[in-house]
């Protein structure tokens, strides 16, 4: 058996392409293991966030080589490392998600707490949502009046470029909406030919429209 990556129980082994479960599992143990899992998943970000900055800051340039495309999706992580910078973890521990901490992330430290809390608390006792929490604060931005807003549409060439650019509009505090259509292509008119030109029909022959034969100008020679 390889190498177990995330310690969750003695029965539940996490490797690199699978998990492996001892049976059998009591229902403590499993309610035990899936909290850790659920822990694992929400907290994977600023894990990964904190110790590439830590990194970059151990060894410099040198990082780089560490820090490469061949291990890491490089607007995914770029994404980690600002929210990290920026959300110490006493806000991150009020935060619903790393996402809310990514819509805060921008905003002073005191004021990242006091949104993460709102959100956190929710209306009528529900979470608010990323959506939401970014409609509150433009709200809030517009003192609860209207605003006029100013968008830029850009087309991207793939799927890789898009994330890649909104990453970099997220970072500068941009809000940003990704999405994906299929643009219609109208096919070129075809030129039309000119119409050819009509034939008259031929009208009923009258005694006036025959032609009688010519006679020969040649006399015959009598024999």
């Amino acid at each position: 058996m390889s190498e177990q990556l995330v310690p969750v129980s003695k029965k539940i082994s996490l490797e690199e392409f699978g998990a492996y479960v001892q049976v059998p599992l009591t229902f403590e143990e499993a309610e035990d293991a899936n909290a850790k899992l659920a822990k694992v998943l929400k907290r994977a970000p600023y894990w990964v966030g904190d110790t590439l900055n830590a990194i970059e800051a151990a060894l410099g340039e040198r990082a780089s080589q560490l820090i490469d495309a061949e291990h890491w999706h490089e607007p995914t992580i770029k994404g980690y490392r600002w929210v990290c910078e920026r959300v110490p973890p006493e806000n991150r521990k009020v935060s619903p998600s790393f996402a809310h901490c990514q819509a805060v992330a921008a905003l002073p430290v005191d004021t990242q707490r006091e949104w993460l809390i709102k959100a956190a608390t929710g209306t009528d006792g529900t979470t608010w949502t990323v959506a939401k929490l970014k409609h509150e604060l433009l709200k809030a931005m517009a003192n609860g009046n209207s605003k006029l807003c100013f968008w830029l549409v850009v087309q991207c060439s793939s799927e890789a470029k898009q994330t890649t650019l909104s990453a970099q509009l997220e970072r500068d505090g941009f809000t940003v909406k990704a999405m994906s259509g299929i643009k219609r292509v109208k096919k070129p008119k075809r030129l039309k030919a000119a119409p050819k030109a009509r034939r008259a029909k031929p009208g009923p022959v009258t005694a006036r429209g025959r032609r009688r034969p010519k006679m020969s100008a040649t006399r015959r020679q009598p024999v």
